[in-house]
C-alpha cells in the first residue's frame, strides 16, 4: 500500500505527538462523550497513582473526590473537543 505524502505527514505527527504525550509530567487525560476515560498518560499514572489499564474505560468521577463525584454530568461547553469529540482540558 503506497502511503501519500499528506498521510506519511499525518502518521508522522501522530506518532511525534503520541510520544510526546506519553513523556509529559502533566496529567493528561482524554475522555468521551459519556465521561469515560480513553487515554490516561504517564504523568497521570504518576499524579493519581493508577494505571492507564486500571481506568482505561471507567468514568472520569474515579479519580475525583468522593464529595464532587457526579456533581456535573457533563463538562462546560468551554472546554476544547479534540477531533473525535474527547475534551482536551489544560
Amino acid at each position: 500500500m503506497n502511503l501519500t505524502s499528506a498521510e506519511n505527514e499525518a502518521q508522522a505527527s501522530q506518532a511525534m505527538l503520541a510520544q510526546i504525550l506519553s513523556i509529559a509530567a502533566d496529567a493528561i487525560i482524554t475522555v468521551d462523550e459519556a465521561q469515560r476515560i480513553l487515554h490516561f498518560n504517564l504523568g497521570a499514572e504518576r499524579i493519581f497513582g493508577w494505571t492507564a489499564v486500571e481506568v482505561a474505560g471507567r468514568s472520569l468521577d474515579v479519580l475525583l473526590p468522593k464529595r464532587v463525584r457526579g456533581e456535573s454530568p457533563t463538562r462546560p461547553a468551554s472546554v476544547p473537543r479534540g477531533p473525535t469529540g474527547t475534551h482536551i482540558w489544560a
